[in-house]
């Protein structure tokens, strides 16, 4: 993998050191004690594929830069919703560290129409936005569709690169009636990492279908 390429990738992945090696890491905040739900909506080590792993909480996505208010607002919503303090919520974070990628998630049981309305504003945001730059160096990384079979479910995946020198992040948002999940996995996408993200994508997809709301 090419210095720029490794630059930009640890831009998006805060590293720290453990067990002999750097670990990508993804903010999982702690919900309010009065809002941690029964049964699980949201992703546990054992839903995932082989190779990811739980982990702690550091900052999302902290070396983009969005160059539109849509792009913004999607770098935003990637990191949760601190206004919804109050309801049903569950937050997940684990990463992959080969070939060093991350999946945060977010899952909130949102009053009557709320999840609907954020899921248009976040198409909206989705569709305004082409491309993503970073604070550092010159990547630039352009939008591509992700095809999911849920209905009322948006997926996006901005990356640069090219063969095993792609990086990038998914985002993604999701409903199912009143429930809203919100995905951020930056990292690595050559490698198997492209796969083994949409592989973790489709079972929090699943995974929400199923919950017993």
């Amino acid at each position: 993998m090419s210095r720029r390429v490794v630059l930009a990738l640890s831009a998006m992945l805060p590293l720290v050191t453990g067990c002999g090696r750097e670990i990508a890491l993804l903010t999982a905040p702690d919900p309010p004690p009065a809002a941690r739900p029964g049964p699980a909506m949201a992703l546990a080590a054992a839903d995932l594929p082989p190779g990811f792993f739980p982990a702690t909480a550091v900052r999302v996505l902290s070396g983009l830069r969005p160059g539109r208010a849509g792009c913004a607002r999607l770098l935003r919503v990637a990191g949760g919703l601190p206004d919804a303090r109050d309801v049903r919520q569950e937050h997940a974070a684990f990463y992959l560290p080969k070939p060093g990628a991350s999946l945060t998630e977010h899952v909130y049981r949102l009053p009557p129409g709320e999840a609907a309305e954020r899921l248009a504003r976040f198409r909206a945001d989705a569709a305004s936005c082409r491309s993503i730059g970073m604070k550092s160096g010159t990547v630039r990384l352009r939008r591509f569709p992700l095809h999911r079979r849920f209905r009322d479910t948006v997926a996006v995946r901005y990356r640069a690169g090219s063969g095993d020198e792609r990086i990038g992040v998914d985002l993604m948002m999701a409903r199912r009636a009143d429930a809203l999940l919100i995905l951020a996995a930056p990292g690595a996408l050559g490698g198997g990492g492209a796969q083994a993200l949409e592989r973790a994508e489709g079972r929090a997809l699943r995974k929400l279908r199923a919950a017993n709301l």
